[in-house]
């Protein structure tokens, strides 16, 4: 399991973590020598200096090594009674990954059948309705961040993924979008010429809580795994 994004839902006295993970199994040798099959929740409670208990673990999809169906849970916000469940998805005609969104109660982030996707007008139960509310080319990294601040709602990435240079935010009504691309925050090249690769670009708005600042946190690897 690869974590990909994490909420916080308060209740009386202790408070709800579901973690949303991306299952992988090994296919080869190398850096990409693996496939994702699909993602999963993992729920957490945490009561106050306590240590978190897990109360279980629910795959949402079944096993499919296809990254052109929504990987759901690569980014989520939790608001009010429901949690909006991004999804990232690569048909593998560009660089970026598309993002749909979907959203479920805030009680029942274990039921996969509890799950509702945006079509583009209204929340549908099936899950292949779901439209592209970031569209591919030009679009995330497969694992990103959401935030939403005051009126509107942002999608912070690496845009085009490893081979991408441009550290953007996209900027949206709606948790349903459409998001519309904004300001390069940064730029953020992968090393390719030394087998450097810079991934998964993440917002942490709770760390050091500046007026109009972020923290962004990234991923450096290497091609070469020797």
């Amino acid at each position: 399991y690869w974590t990909m994004s994490v909420v916080r839902i308060s209740m009386p006295g202790y408070d709800v973590v579901p973690v949303w993970a991306q299952r992988v199994r090994r296919s080869g040798t190398g850096a990409f020598g693996f496939e994702t099959l699909g993602p999963s929740v993992a729920v957490f409670v945490v009561r106050p200096d306590g240590v978190p208990q897990l109360v279980a673990v629910k795959d949402l999809l079944p096993d499919r090594a296809d990254v052109s169906r929504p990987m759901w849970g690569a980014a989520a916000v939790a608001g009010g009674e429901w949690v909006y469940l991004y999804g990232t998805a690569n048909r593998g005609d560009t660089l970026g990954f598309s993002v749909s969104v979907a959203r479920v109660r805030s009680d029942r982030v274990l039921d996969p059948d509890a799950i509702q996707y945006w079509d583009g007008f209204d929340w549908s139960s099936a899950a292949g309705s779901a439209a592209e509310v970031i569209p591919g080319a030009g679009g995330t990294s497969q694992t990103f961040s959401v935030l939403h601040r005051g009126d509107l709602w942002y999608a912070v990435s690496k845009q085009d993924e490893f081979l991408g240079s441009y550290v953007r935010v996209w900027m949206a009504a709606s948790p349903t979008g459409p998001f519309y691309e904004g300001p390069v925050l940064a730029v953020l090249p992968s090393e390719l010429h030394a087998g450097h690769l810079v991934y998964m670009v993440l917002a942490h708005p709770e760390v050091l809580p500046d007026r109009d600042s972020m923290v962004l946190s990234y991923s450096r690897n290497d091609i070469n795994m020797q």
